[in-house]
């Protein structure tokens, strides 16, 4: 990592084994203030206010047949730490911890708890991700059966998966009731229900001495509110595409459906490697987008802040961009406010940026010129929210490194899910 900091004498980087097994003796040594990060403007600092730069992997058990806590053992614990890494995205499955509307399932978080001693055991931090794919358990993870309510729609296998997100009216209207806060079966709201799981979450865990902080929510889709956004993104696509190749595509419907093979739609992404031409599509769709997360959004993170700040002032509450935003859609998420209307000191955002190849056959071939272009929108938008940043996904088979980099000059304070080599994030499930 030399490359990349000049200023070597005031970052924190990961502990190397060199192939050595990582013993009791080095966790002891490290001790609690391994894990101990402040939060100084647009930085991540550690007690020496140095700055922290921690590379880190995503790992999430998504098997229900297995409680949603996946084996890994003290093999996996010190690869972890011979590959260089500093802390761990750990997901946590709502179906786990509610699998019925109001009771707790507070042996799923027991089991959880041992994982996080564990990664404390071998040095490595944790950030607690309450994760979906899909929304719910219904269609992929995340919320239970109890909380997706779907209106008789039934959800329909999509390739790539991640279309389903766009394609699936049961998706879409999972998510329509869940930011509505529409009530579930006994008649208390689905946002209020999400909302105290978080709280039991850092009841069980906050007291654990490697607990970082925590991400509100994986990539947050906005249902069928998107939709107009999504046409928008669509229509200026087919009139980029116009202009660029002379050929008509008269409809977002008819551009859709030529991504649908991975082969023509490398082909016409090729277009969006000029930012000049990037940036007016994403645009179009910004205002939809924006209003969705300043009605729904923003307010919700506020509640889950406060109920999280009941229990736990110390972890840092993550804000996490939106689904559209991975691809290069400017957010309009604001910073977490106390009670007194002063922003929280112990807040960072949180992003992922995708090539819009990303789940299909061509995903090695993500460009360069795209993902400066995602990047280059994360780093505006942390910008304007002066927080630290969390890039906790990225491509696979890219090398983020220079779109960290990119971030870098402008005070990236520590990431999340970035391999000692250069092959995107690793998923250990």
């Amino acid at each position: 990592m030399q490359e990349f900091y000049k200023n070597e004498s005031r970052i924190v980087k990961p502990v190397r084994l060199n192939g050595r097994r990582f013993s009791d003796e080095d966790g002891m040594r490290m001790g609690n203030n391994a894990f101990s990060v402040d939060i100084d403007g647009s930085h991540c600092i550690d007690q020496q206010n140095r700055q922290i730069v921690w590379p880190g992997i995503n790992m999430v058990g998504k098997d229900k047949t297995s409680g949603y806590v996946s084996h890994w053992d003290q093999a996996n614990w010190e690869s972890l730490r011979a590959w260089g890494f500093h802390v761990i995205r750990l997901g946590l499955i709502w179906d786990g911890i509610e699998p019925n509307p109001g009771p707790f399932d507070r042996g799923y978080l027991a089991r959880i708890r041992i994982l996080i001693k564990d990664a404390a055991r071998y040095g490595l931090a944790v950030i607690l991700d309450m994760h979906q794919d899909l929304y719910g358990v219904d269609f992929s993870d995340g919320a239970p059966s109890w909380a997706t309510i779907t209106d008789g729609a039934m959800v329909e296998p999509t390739d790539p998966w991640g279309a389903a997100y766009l394609v699936s009216a049961a998706v879409k209207r999972a998510f329509d009731h869940f930011w509505a806060n529409d009530p579930a079966s006994d008649g208390r709201g689905l946002q209020d229900h999400y909302q105290a799981a978080w709280r039991v979450v850092a009841e069980e865990l906050a007291r654990e001495p490697n607990i970082i902080g925590y991400d509100l929510m994986n990539e947050p889709f906005p249902g069928s509110a998107g939709m107009g956004g999504w046409e928008r993104l669509l229509e200026q696509f087919a009139r980029s595409w116009m202009a660029t190749s002379g050929e008509s595509l008269a409809t977002p419907s008819e551009v859709f459906a030529r991504w649908q093979d991975p082969g023509k739609k490398r082909a016409m992404l090729s277009i969006l490697d000029d930012h000049a031409v990037y940036h007016p599509i994403v645009e179009a769709a910004e205002p939809i987008f924006q209003s969705w997360e300043r009605e729904y959004v923003n307010p919700r993170y506020q509640r889950v802040a406060a109920s999280l700040r009941e229990v736990d002032t110390r972890g840092i509450i993550f804000l996490k961009f939106s689904y559209f935003s991975n691809m290069g859609v400017m957010t309009a998420i604001s910073p977490i406010a106390t009670a007194t209307g002063a922003p929280d000191a112990r807040q960072s955002c949180a992003l992922h940026g995708y090539d819009l190849l990303t789940d299909s056959e061509w995903v090695h071939a993500a460009t360069a010129a795209r993902l400066e272009f995602i990047f280059s929108q994360h780093e505006k938008a942390r910008a304007r929210l002066a927080t630290p940043v969390l890039v906790g996904n990225g491509v696979r088979f890219a090398d983020l490194r220079p779109h960290f980099q990119r971030l870098r000059p402008c005070r990236l304070s520590w990431k999340g899910c970035w391999p000692a080599t250069p092959i995107g994030t690793i998923f250990l499930t």
